[in-house]
């Protein structure tokens, strides 16, 4: 069984191996995000080939480096639980390899725009106001909420639930300054994307300003996890990777209808 702060950067989506800092998107969440905003604007045909083939070269890059990752992924979850340090440590180690991935996301996102015309980038424009409305609505609407979601659905004793209650509210603040980083960052970097002054050296003197708040959070959410997966027995964590994982089968897979 895994220990708690494993199982948590695992359930997090936080593992050593990804260096997945203060739970940013995934180059493969980032990409199907970017590919249906694009969907809902009026694409010439001469447009939708060039957002093709460029869409079509970063998947090939990604293709190539799957089989290394993958494999160093299971190596270093086969290692010794992290403590706090440690895993900070392997965060840092690995940050170039992050950057290097959210850099060619940037690099994607940018070559796309460029090809809009003014009104489909102010039609981008207003769906992201209208996204992140919503996101920030829903964000609201749990932030009372005394359980995480995943911890609501299991069947946990009146102790448990007081002190997952306790564990929450004790975080809510850092969460919150850690939302309002990455709405700086986000903000920050789309800005750059959607410049003329793009540039491979811009974005790194972005991400490496931010980069060491992004550990920090990282590390702070991953313990926050471990702390609560620390109140579950074995039974209720091996239930909640099954929530977890049919969640996230949901979410790639979702039923059509």
């Amino acid at each position: 069984m895994m220990k708690p702060l494993l199982l948590a950067l695992t359930i997090a989506g936080i593992t050593v191996s990804t260096a997945t800092q203060a739970r940013l998107h995934s180059p493969h969440d980032t990409q199907r995000a970017l590919v249906k905003a694009v969907q809902q604007l009026d694409l010439s045909a001469e447009q939708k080939q060039e957002v093709r083939a460029l869409l079509k070269a970063v998947r090939a890059d990604n293709h190539s480096q799957h089989g290394n990752m993958h494999a160093e992924h299971a190596r270093r979850l086969s290692d010794d639980t992290p403590d706090a340090e440690t895993l900070r440590a392997k965060l840092l180690d690995n940050a170039d390899n992050w950057k290097q991935k959210k850099f060619q996301q940037a690099q994607l996102r940018h070559n796309i725009y460029q090809l809009l015309t003014p009104d489909q980038q102010n039609t981008l424009e207003q769906a992201d106001i209208e996204r992140h409305s919503k996101r920030a609505q829903r964000i609201k609407s749990q932030h009372g909420s005394a359980l995480p979601r995943p911890f609501g659905l299991l069947a946990l004793s009146e102790q448990q639930e007081q002190q997952v209650a306790e564990l929450q509210s004790a975080f809510l603040s850092q969460a919150e300054l850690i939302r309002s980083r990455m709405r700086q960052f986000k903000a920050q970097e789309k800005a750059l994307v959607r410049s003329a002054d793009f540039s491979e050296a811009a974005w790194y003197t972005l991400a490496e300003s931010y980069q060491l708040a992004f550990i920090e959070a990282a590390v702070a959410r991953a313990s926050h996890r471990a702390g609560l997966l620390a109140v579950l027995t074995d039974a209720q964590r091996q239930e909640l990777e099954v929530l977890r994982g049919a969640k996230k089968k949901h979410r790639h897979h979702p039923r059509r209808g």
